[in-house]
């Protein structure tokens, strides 16, 4: 009896032994798909010394681990019959007793007992977001993860509660409206900025493409309008030719021009607005007929700087000029025919009527001293026949006074 007793508990303390033995030396493997269910439902394998855990992997009928070697060991593209769809941006993720490995599978110590698990998983982009107001406060800093593979960045603002992206689909893509809550103003020439790394986007947020870690900021803004300041003497020399930016909802281009140091318009308000008397320094002489005429385009103005308004990138330009007096000159010989019937220009502070008669290339006004006056000889290449005079007529009336002193 005694010995029976004894074999008995012999006998358990072998199995026991024996039992603790086995499962010390195994480990266990399971493979699952993406949403968690099993491609291999987990199986023990035997735990060997200098175990080369790859390629019992690759030998295991069910397991048929797949991949290939690379710098950083071996990289699982297949198991249990599937292959990660890189395109999807799917991996085959490694954890050990449900935490993550940090190393790969090449690298892992597997020990007895170990439940070694091989998951499909989705590795997610990173889109950083940055939302500023007008005044560049900060309203938003924020993560989002999303699948690049089947949203594009317009989709996952536009599904992010936080980001609050609105807008509308047109020819050119989407165009944004509104972000958290803050809507453009476009009468006070506001838009959202789109920037990437803090540079401005080349492209609009429908196809926007990021690469990893770059930063999207979404900045509310104002664009100005814009044109071009040409200032030029009297003899034509260009004195200044700059851009000028300015917001033309709330100042006018004659504001812009006053506020432009490099300008340095001046002048007075008249009833007819604002009237010019200088540009860059240089006063217009009135005494001697100078103004400063207006340009737009290269085509005299046809209303004043006050009323002045400009298309986005025209050119303004002040050129000081000179007006002309002018008088109707009509010259007819014996028979009453017109030898010449026109507009005479000349500068009265410089020079006379008689002058400007004399220097006309049509005209041609020569004179003679008889006695102690001077008188008409020829016009317009017509010589005086014998016994004939010339008569000047002003306004209809026989002008009997001295040539030089005559006036229009």
């Amino acid at each position: 009896m005694k010995k029976r007793l004894m074999f008995v508990l012999f006998l358990l303390l072998s199995l026991l032994t024996f039992g603790c033995s086995c499962s010390q030396d195994k480990f266990s493997v399971e493979v699952l798909k993406l949403d968690g269910t099993a491609l291999v439902e987990e199986k023990e394998l035997k735990l060997v010394k200098d175990l080369d855990l790859v390629a019992v992997l690759k030998a295991d009928e069910d397991i048929r681990l797949g991949g290939s070697d690379g710098e950083y060991g071996f990289y699982i593209t297949k198991a249990g019959g599937y292959e990660a769809n890189a395109s999807e941006n799917e991996f085959w993720q490694l954890s050990v007793n449900g935490v993550q490995s940090d190393v790969g599978i090449s690298a892992l110590e597997v020990k007895a007992k170990d439940k070694i698990t091989l998951q499909v998983t989705q590795w997610f982009d990173s889109l950083h977001v940055v939302i500023k107001d007008l005044e560049g406060t900060k309203l938003l800093d924020k993560t989002i993860e999303y699948l690049g593979y089947k949203e594009s960045i317009l989709d996952t603002l536009l599904n992010d509660s936080e980001v609050g992206l609105e807008g509308s689909t047109g020819e050119y893509g989407f165009f944004i409206t509104k972000v958290k809550g803050i809507e453009a103003n476009a009468a006070e020439n506001e838009y959202w900025q789109i920037l990437v790394d803090g540079v401005p986007s080349a492209v609009g947020i429908s196809s926007l493409e990021l690469s990893y870690g770059q930063t999207l900021s979404l900045e509310l803004s104002q664009w100005q309008d814009l044109f071009s300041v040409v200032v030029k003497d009297l003899e034509g020399n260009e004195l200044l030719n700059k851009s000028i930016n300015y917001l033309a909802y709330k100042e006018s281009v004659l504001d812009a021009l006053l506020a432009d140091s490099e300008v340095e318009l001046a002048g007075s308000d008249s009833e007819w607005g604002y009237f010019i008397t200088g540009v860059k320094g240089i006063e217009a002489n009135g005494a001697q007929n100078e103004y400063w005429q207006i340009l737009i385009d290269g085509e005299p103005a046809s209303v004043g700087i006050s009323s002045i308004e400009l298309f986005f990138g025209q050119v303004l330009t002040f050129q000081l000029a000179q007006w002309y007096d002018s008088f109707d000159l009509v010259v007819k010989n014996l028979a009453n025919e017109e030898l010449f019937n026109d507009n005479i220009n000349y500068l009265a502070y410089k020079e006379s009527v008689l002058d400007a008669l004399k220097n006309h290339e049509q005209v041609k006004l020569v004179t003679e001293i008889d006695g102690d006056k001077e008188v008409i000889k020829s016009v317009c290449d017509c010589n005086l026949a014998a016994n004939t005079v010339w008569y000047v007529y002003k306004n209809g009336e026989v002008y009997r006074d001295d040539l030089n002193a005559l006036t229009t």
